[in-house]
């Protein structure tokens, strides 16, 4: 079979000398490219370019499209892979001197494709829309609106606007899957003409030996493993890294941004360059850097191609590269050994740990995450009263709790109002039965006058020494299992419906307080069917999402809590906003299987 006329030149192209481990670069570095092509084609079927599906597009690509996390992967590590090899390819050719004349063309289209990878790598950064992107995508585009005379217009224009939005996430994608791509393919069809023109640079002693041999097989068997190694090292880091995926851009939010690590040393630099002396650290010097590589074939006039001959260039790539191992290694120590930025990479590695449980219940319409919006509705609105996984309940003072509002219990925490831990689980409804005076229940709820006005108003159930009230834990287990079918939840395990008619039976004990009766002192825990006639009891829906909202809206309803209430009404909350509250209220229940 007659191969391709390109394949087949390839396979002929003649290589000073013999096969070198030197000259596997650029093929790697063709390899991992096509890589990135390829695994970014397949991410673009699922991936939506606006600010409010990206995230939950690129959280489908992860979790839900079939081997997608392993494609994600690829891309993720593939682009620190082309980094990489660009970088080797390039140091390898400066030092075989591949840049001089006739190869000038060859080496100017080569430095101006790793000006494009860098573009590459800074524009796929936004696009999953997450914290991490978001913001250290906005020290990037600040930095270039902060060069003179055309720095504001300049951001303007890549951002779309004044701030981030569907705008700039269009912009940089279409950057990123249009603009770049043809840019490269513009420099590399010039650039693999000019390699197959002129050949590699072998070494001296090759030069003179006046033999060569054919690309095929010696040197593409060298080519072909070190893809191999490429490929197994992507494979390895997608499998048992995996691409990492922070919480939704929420621009509110404090978050403390770092760039990648190929980044790290123009992030060092602005450390050295503030104020007035910033635009020498992000414009002056890496122009520099910039142009001296583009003018280098002319500024090497040495006669040999040794690099002691070649000194004069040598020296300053040296001090270069030198310099961006520093600056990287330097911010990498500066922030390993800084433990107020290791304790908030914590916090924020917790917050993408939870944004990405809640999104297992799939998003809004909006592309927000209902839970993971409640999470914070409930932090801002809830936690100077109640508690949830941890977070609401501060730490006493002498004995007393801050504001003297709530009360200290034995271990020294402030409990102001029910935590609400495991809220519509078996363990919370078994907790109201048999410890309801308990701080982390009804028993630290003060009025004005510092009274406890729940206290005492509800028997505990599990107490063996009030013989008029107590109940064995099999009742208590049955009225639990009664009890939590008005939730409309399911659970695991399944609610026993023979418990669950017994503890119907054994709930009377519990129903003059808790039927729409003149005598009910709590709330309504079962109500009459409308228009029964003889009167049906049902549940009243006690847990249920419609009794969040209606304790949300009116906690002072005489179904509810009545004259003792003390929780103020957050009707004022728009319905979404309530939505999200209940969404997350109902991710505290333990025992549920539902989202």
């Amino acid at each position: 079979m007659k191969l391709p006329s390109f394949v087949q030149h390839t396979f002929d192209h003649e290589i000073p000398g013999r096969a070198r481990i030197r000259y596997v670069f650029g093929s790697g570095l063709f390899f991992a490219m096509a890589l990135q092509v390829l695994t970014g084609i397949v991410m673009a079927f699922y991936y939506v370019p606006s600010a409010r599906e990206a995230y939950a597009s690129v959280y489908s690509i992860q979790y839900e499209v079939t081997w997608g996390w392993l494609v994600r992967g690829l891309h993720h590590f593939g682009a620190s892979a082309v980094v990489v090899l660009a970088g080797l390819h390039l140091l390898q050719v400066f030092l075989s001197g591949a840049y001089r004349k006739p190869r000038e063309m060859s080496w100017i289209t080569g430095v101006l494709m790793l000006g494009l990878i860098m573009g590459f790598a800074l524009t796929g950064y936004l696009l999953p829309w997450d914290q991490k992107g978001y913001f250290a995508t906005q020290v990037a585009t600040n930095i270039a609106g902060g060069v003179p005379v055309v720095g504001e217009a300049t951001q303007t224009l890549i951002q779309g606007g004044t701030e981030y939005g569907t705008a700039t996430l269009t912009r940089f994608y279409a950057l990123h899957v249009f603009a770049l791509p043809l840019g490269l393919l513009v420099l590399i069809v010039p650039h693999l003409i000019y390699f197959f023109r002129h050949g590699v640079t072998a070494p001296g002693k090759d030069l003179v030996s006046g033999r060569s041999i054919k690309f095929w097989p010696v040197q593409a068997f060298y080519d072909l493993v070190f893809i191999t190694v490429i490929l197994g090292v992507l494979l390895t880091l997608a499998v048992f890294v995996g691409a990492p995926l922070d919480a939704p851009a929420d621009p509110s939010s404090s978050y403390v941004a770092r760039p990648e690590w190929y980044f790290l040393f123009l992030f060092q630099i602005l450390k050295y360059f503030e104020g007035p002396m910033m635009l020498l650290g992000t414009v002056i010097i890496p122009g520099l850097a910039a142009t001296y590589l583009v003018i280098l074939p002319w500024l090497d006039r040495s006669k040999e191609n040794t690099l002691k001959a070649r000194w004069k260039t040598v020296a300053p790539m040296a001090f270069g590269l030198v310099a961006l191992a520093a600056l990287t290694l330097v911010a990498m120590s500066e922030d390993a050994n800084n433990k107020s930025y290791q304790a908030q990479l914590a916090v924020q590695a917790e917050e993408a740990k939870v944004a990405k449980k809640y999104a297992r219940n799939g998003f809004t319409a909006y592309g927000t995450i209902e839970a993971l919006e409640g999470r914070k509705l409930f932090r801002t609105h809830c936690t100077s009263c109640h508690e949830a996984e941890g977070e609401g309940t501060p730490e006493c003072i002498d004995g007393k709790c801050p504001s003297d509002f709530g009360l200290c219990d034995s271990q020294e925490q402030c409990y102001r109002a029910p935590v609400l831990d495991h809220l519509g689980s078996r363990k919370w409804f078994l907790d109201q039965i048999e410890r309801p005076d308990h701080p982390t229940k009804f028993g630290t709820i003060l009025d004005k006058a510092g009274n406890a006005i729940f206290k005492g108003e509800m028997p505990s159930y599990a107490d063996p020494d009030d013989e008029s009230n107590f109940m064995q834990p099999t009742v208590r287990a049955g009225v639990v299992e009664y009890l939590i079918q008005g939730t409309g939840r399911r659970y695991d395990p399944p609610i026993d419906t023979a418990l669950a008619k017994k503890g119907e039976e054994d709930f009377g004990e519990c129903a003059y307080c808790h039927e729409p009766t003149e005598g009910r002192t709590g709330p309504l825990l079962i109500d009459v069917v409308p228009g029964s006639r003889p009167q049906v009891m049902r549940l009243a829906g006690y847990g249920s999402d419609a009794f969040l909202r209606s304790v949300l809206n009116d906690p002072g309803h005489e179904r509810l809590y009545g004259e003792l209430n003390v929780m103020p009404s957050f009707s004022h909350l728009h319905y979404t906003q309530q939505d999200a509250l209940i969404a997350y209220l109902r991710t505290l229940c333990t025992d549920c299987v539902d989202p």
